[in-house]
């Protein structure tokens, strides 16, 4: 977690540089990072910037940033309680959007993360223990999917996830796998999504 905090600190330091390839870098890695702090960090970075290279940058991280958000502000008012653990910045890492920078796979690192905010979840008062279900986005999506098979059941004396969703998850690695679901899924994929293929 101080790896991640450290590396968000950096980030903001870049985004006030003057050189435009440190701005460049900052939108990347603050794009990764779905908080209501960074969107205003962004937001008023992309009132002042000028160059006009940085400003699309800027333009996309924040979009990417206020839509993860828009889902949890969503969610939370209909009731439900929204963690987003933050797989990527938590260590450190930019966002992995783009396959030869990847240097964390959904079927590792990010199943473990999903199951830490299961636990965490079930540990508060708050929460139905037994109503916890998985959401993921993208690459998230594909964590949720990989996160409910049968071969990484929950191994604890907790509940189980009660259920999934996965948003345009990229499938072909889980096809090639003979891929299923331990828990009732609803997979949502756009079949000319030239992104995340349906096949």
């Amino acid at each position: 977690a101080l790896k991640g905090r450290l590396a968000s600190i950096r980030a903001r330091i870049l985004l006030s540089s003057s050189d435009a390839a440190n701005r460049l870098e900052a939108a990347q890695h603050l794009a990764a990072s779905g908080n209501p702090a960074t969107r205003t960090v962004l937001l008023e970075q992309l009132r002042n910037e000028q160059d006009p290279k940085v400003k699309p940058a800027l333009q996309a991280a924040l979009k990417t940033v206020e839509d993860s958000l828009q889902w949890g502000e969503r969610l939370a008012a209909a009731g439900f309680v929204v963690p987003f653990p933050d797989s990527f910045g938590s260590r450190g890492l930019p966002s992995q959007c783009v396959v030869g920078q990847r240097s964390m796979r959904s079927v590792r690192e990010r199943v473990v993360d999903a199951d830490a905010a299961r636990h965490w979840l079930q540990q508060q008062h708050y929460v139905a223990a037994d109503r916890v279900s998985l959401i993921g986005w993208a690459n998230g999506g594909v964590t949720a999917l990989w996160t409910i098979r049968p071969r990484t059941g929950a191994k604890d004396e907790k509940p189980d996830f009660r259920s999934a969703v996965a948003f345009y998850p990229g499938c072909r690695r889980l096809r090639d796998t003979a891929w299923s679901a331990r828990m009732p899924t609803l997979i949502l994929i756009g079949a000319k999504d030239d992104w995340s293929s349906a096949t």
